[in-house]
């Protein structure tokens, strides 16, 4: 047993020695390199580098061409060439020369094939040869001048030379148009090599940054929507400059629908381009437009009688505009200043001459600049009331106003009149006639009072004249008098005393150009009563002296603050309260709170009149003190649009609003935006940060508007709210401090903007006008700078196969898009030269080889023992595999039992003959892996020995016995006597 595991151990340690030799032996020979020396690539064929093919020479004259110039091979080896004669043409080929001579008097065009070879590899490149009768006088190269058009291959223009530098010219070689790109390739005959760059544009591909003389250089820009897009190209450091392209305005269309119109940019053959905006059955075509951008509406005005076409002011040629009719139109009005943000005419619709033609449902006509357009009628109604112009308390005097106005002038009585109802209970009441004033204002105006709060209340006004029925209505805020704060009202009684609560401040002898007399006196039964509306005060003839009299009765008056000395005075107080006043050229009126005492005719020795019916301009008004007053802001927040979409703008308009009846300070708006947005800008700009707003006030009545615009991220999840709140704190007038807050939350949806091309119109064709269209929810996308500009560039154009040829191009931005991707196929022909004839001589080169420069690093050379390898160990596993059988019969079959070297050896090659076949086959290469080889073949070894030894090992069929004889049988018998006596023996003599 001893014995076995000896000879074990022994045979292991033989195998894995004689693996680790054979192994090594073919890592070494794999990669083996001479010493100091790089294993060398695969040969590879000569290479044609030359510029051209083509060749020209004249009549009996000869060309030589040095072929070194025209070839190379990319493993440096020496090349040699010959050449294949074509008819007319004899060639000679001396060493890299080739001599071409044409036959005398030989005129044409031939093609003449070159073998170059580095002794492995051959190619052949044929070239064209073209024999003149004379030489080809070069055409004068003819630069533009200024303001030349420069052309595209349609012989449309695509710009002009706009600045020159006279030291050198830039030649214009061709201009291509393709459906995707302009193509420009020029060149400059300075004798220096001079910057190229673009200007004024960012999306486009120049060959090169710099141009040698008289290299051609490629320029390559997208078009935009078809159109090539403005920009200037420069050579030169002080620079020869030409413009290209046009002005292709961004068109955005305003409103907070998704159907707030679409539009349609056309090109031209000009420096211009049309746009068409349509929204319904109404739409605008802007001519000639030169401008950069174009923001418009569409949309209604209650009182006009077609949709309003608004356009904020470009530069264009002309319009044509098309409007949808809602009722009767006999004008054309137009707003000069209109805000297509509001939707709103900041000034007057006036009455234009401007001629339409009405269809029926429609009104066409032409204007030549813009603010706004509507078809309207020749009357017009504007009203308001003086809640507009301030605040308004029960118990005070309210008028309300009517400026109803024809194509000839304003409506008076004989010609129109006007009416007007309230609505202070839930339901309109009767209606009541205006009064036309007709000395100077010629308006139409109606006065009252009310004793409860409204907030708001309405009126209607009702206009007839000239054939035209108009009819307006408004809505007026009343507030509640403030208990503690008086309010003077001053009557005009003639004939009667004042009335109970009235108290006498001043004596009249008439109802104007009247005598005064004091309180006291009772000459005149004209009578200036005055009383405190809030019921706070009794009103007193003593106290502030609101005019000096000359006399006590019968007099002329003064005001208080001239130097004219009357030494009597009419005064006036309250029970509770002093009054102050002050004087004005007002005619009667006073601002709230004054009320209105007398007018008189002049500062000093003048007459007196009432406030209302036949006033001096000199008017007296007086006033209780103000109190401090409260104030209540009403803090309101719009979205537009709503919902939002992802990815672009949408607006937030803050309206603040003091409901009275004081006046707010120091107003503080904090507002807090959403995530997943980001701010772009806000009208007022912020006064801290990008969202903290002050306003130093906002009276009774007014208002204040904040309109932020923020962009919606990308991450914002499809289908979820933005919500946000806006804080805003103001100060009273009784020193106190109040806040409000308001919230607004809005839906945030998918929708890409999608510019597609318009299916219909004009055919899409070279100098074919081309129409686009955006959808409205592109529009919305609009709003802000686009995010992703298509930056494309293209590989080199492949082999002509099949008269076609392709390229691939890359979007280096990878916008997802493919607006202005160029085309990767294109036409392509292939010259066939001609093959030579019989008795065409192939000339063999008369010089030896020209040395091949070799440089001084480490020469590369070919590991000749690695290349045949695979041979060598194919042969030798066959070989070995063979003598393996050999052994392995000898061994296990024919019995001969022997353990050399040859049966380990046998063991090991026969065990990599199999994993060297399984590996060619399965990795495509013989024994990649030396260490794993090894590790295998062991294992394969004692398998295989396991293997062959049982089958020479396994018992044999028996014999069939055959019958045993007598002396056969006696002869066992003795053979055991023997042995047992030989035992018997051995133990006696073992004892």
């Amino acid at each position: 047993m001893r014995k076995n595991k000896r000879n074990a151990g022994k045979d292991l340690i033989i195998i894995i020695l004689l693996a680790a030799v054979v192994f090594g032996l073919i890592s070494f020979a794999k990669e083996a390199t001479i010493t100091g020396q790089a294993a060398a690539p695969l040969n590879q064929a000569p290479i044609w580098t030359g510029e051209t093919s083509t060749f020209t020479t004249i009549k009996n004259e000869s060309i030589v061409l040095s072929l070194g110039e025209y070839f190379t091979d990319p493993n440096g080896d020496a090349i040699t060439y010959l050449a294949s004669e074509a008819s007319n043409i004899a060639l000679e080929v001396s060493g890299q020369q080739l001599k071409i001579t044409p036959e005398p008097e030989f005129i044409g065009e031939r093609y003449i094939s070159i073998f170059a070879s580095d002794g492995e590899e051959t190619i052949k490149k044929t070239i064209t040869l073209t024999v003149l009768e004379t030489p080809e006088e070069p055409e004068p190269e003819l630069a533009p001048e200024i303001n030349d058009a420069i052309k595209d291959q349609n012989g449309r223009s695509v710009g002009k030379k706009v600045e020159e530098d006279y030291t050198f010219d830039t030649i214009i070689d061709n201009i291509e148009r393709t459906p995707q790109n302009i193509i420009i390739t020029f060149h400059h005959n300075a004798n220096d090599e001079l910057p190229v760059w673009i200007e004024d544009w960012a999306d486009y591909k120049l060959s090169k940054n710099t141009a040698l003389p008289r290299e051609t250089i490629t320029l390559t820009v997208p078009l935009i929507n078809g159109i090539v897009p403005k920009f200037k190209l420069h050579v030169g450091a002080t620079s020869d400059v030409f413009e290209f392209g046009k002005t292709i305005p961004s068109v955005r269309i305003i409103d907070d629908k998704l159907n707030a119109g679409q539009y349609q940019i056309y090109d031209r053959d000009d420096d211009f381009v049309d746009v068409e905006i349509t929204k319904g059955e109404s739409r605008i075509i802007i001519n000639a437009v030169a401008s950069e951008e174009i923001n418009a509406k569409i949309g209604e005005i209650e009182e006009l009688k077609t949709e309003v076409i608004a356009v904020d002011p470009i530069a264009m040629g002309s319009a044509t505009i098309t409007l949808e009719k809602t009722g009767k139109v006999s004008v054309i009005r137009m707003c000069e200043d209109f805000s297509t943000e509001t939707f709103t005419c900041q000034g007057k619709w006036e009455i234009t001459d401007i001629p339409f033609t009405d269809t029926g449902n429609q009104i066409i006509f032409t204007v030549d600049h813009f603010s706004a357009y509507a078809g309207g009628t020749a009357t017009n109604l504007t009203i308001w009331d003086d809640s507009d112009l301030g605040t308004q308390f029960t118990g005070a005097p309210m008028s309300f106003y009517a400026n109803f106005t024809n194509a000839t002038g304003p409506a008076n009585n004989t010609n129109g009149s006007c009416k007007i109802r309230f609505n202070t209970t839930g339901a309109y009441g009767p209606w009541l006639n205006m009064t036309f004033n007709a000395t100077g204002t010629d308006i139409y105006n109606y006065s009252r009072t009310f004793n409860i709060q409204g907030t708001p209340d309405y009126y209607e006004i009702n206009c007839t004249g000239t054939g035209e029925n108009l009819a307006a209505t408004d809505a007026f805020y009343v507030y509640q008098f403030i208990p503690n704060q008086g309010l003077l009202s001053c009557t005009l009684r003639t004939g009667i005393a004042c009335l109970p609560g009235e108290t006498k401040v001043l004596g009249l002898s008439a109802t104007t150009n009247a005598h005064a007399e004091l309180s006291t006196q009772s000459n005149y039964n004209t009578s200036i009563c005055c009383q405190d509306l809030s019921g706070r005060n009794t009103i007193l003839a003593t106290g502030t002296t609101f005019i000096n009299l000359s006399n006590t009765t019968n007099a002329h008056v003064a005001l208080p603050n001239t130097t004219t000395q009357y030494n009597f005075s009419a005064n006036i107080s309250g029970s509770s309260e002093n009054i102050t006043c002050n004087y004005t050229q007002t005619s009667g009126v006073c601002a709230y709170p004054y009320g209105c005492i007398a007018t008189i005719s002049n500062n000093t020795n003048a007459h007196v009149s009432d406030c209302s019916n036949n006033p001096y301009s000199q008017t007296i008004c007086c006033r209780f003190p103000q109190v401090p007053l409260n104030s209540t802001l009403n803090v309101t927040k719009n979205i537009t649009p709503s919902p939002a979409i992802i990815g672009s703008v949408m607006r937030y308009i803050i309206l603040i609003q003091n409901l009275g009846p004081g006046t707010a300070h120091n107003i503080t708006v904090n507002e807090t935006y959403p995530n997943d947005t980001i701010y772009l800008s806000a009208i007022p700009a912020p006064s801290a940060g990008n969202n903290i707003w002050f306003i130093s006030n906002i009276t009774a009545g007014s208002s204040s508007t904040i309109t932020v615009r923020l962009r919606v991220n990308d991450s914002a999840v499809n289908g979820t709210y933005l919500n946000n709140t806006v804080n805003v704190t103001w100060y009273n007038d009784t020193g106190g401090n109040t806040s409000r807050a308001a919230n607004a939350s809005v839906q945030v949806l998918t929708g890409a903007a999608a510019q597609r091309r318009a299916s219909g119109g004009w055919p899409a064709t070279a100098g074919a006008r081309r129409m686009y269209q955006e959808t409205a929810e592109a529009l919305a996308a609009e709003q802000f700078t686009p995010t992703c500009v298509e930056r494309w560039t293209c590989g080199e154009w492949g082999e002509c196969i099949n008269s076609q040829k392709m390229r691939i191009c890359t979007d280096q931005n990878s916008c997802g898009t493919a607006y202005s991707k160029p085309g990767e196929t294109t036409t392509c022909t292939i010259e066939q030269p001609a093959a030579p004839t019989a008795g065409q001589a192939i000339q063999q080169p008369q010089m030896p080889p020209q040395p091949v420069y070799v440089p001084e690093e480490p020469e590369i050379k070919e590991n000749k023992l690695a290349k045949t390898l695979p041979f060598i160990t194919y042969g030798l596993l066959i070989l070995l595999t063979i003598a393996l059988l050999i052994h392995l019969i000898r061994e296990h079959f024919i019995g001969k039992e022997t353990h050399d070297i040859w049966y380990y050896a046998l063991y090991v090659l026969f065990a990599l003959t199999v994993l060297s076949i399984t590996a060619e086959l399965l990795l495509g290469e013989l024994m990649p892996y030396p260490a794993i080889f090894a590790i295998g073949a062991i294992v394969m070894v004692f398998i295989l020995d396991i293997l062959l030894r049982r089958i020479a090992n396994r018992p044999k069929r028996p014999k069939k016995k055959e019958p045993i004889t007598v002396v056969e049988k006696k002869q066992e018998e003795i053979k055991e006597d023997e042995l047992e006596e030989i035992s018997r023996k051995l133990k006696e003599l073992k004892l």
